[in-house]
């Protein structure tokens, strides 16, 4: 069970993955809308990743997504 859910957690793009946990850790000592801002930053950002583009490319082509970053 525990190899299992590395396994997939290895499998998911680093920098969105990153990003989830520094987001999680900040949350913590932001206000609401503070946090939102944050979050917000951080979608533009990861949104024109070459990874969010193989996930809307492999979402669309029913396969699993190959992650580089």
């Amino acid at each position: 069970m525990v190899l299992e859910r590395a396994t997939a957690i290895a499998r998911l793009p680093r920098k969105a993955f990153g990003a989830l946990r520094d987001l999680v850790e900040a949350s913590e000592s932001h206000s609401l809308d503070a946090q939102l801002d944050l979050e917000q930053r951080a979608i533009s950002r990861l949104a024109v990743a070459p990874d969010a583009m193989e996930g809307l490319d492999a979402f669309s082509a029913k396969r699993p997504p190959a992650f580089t970053d």
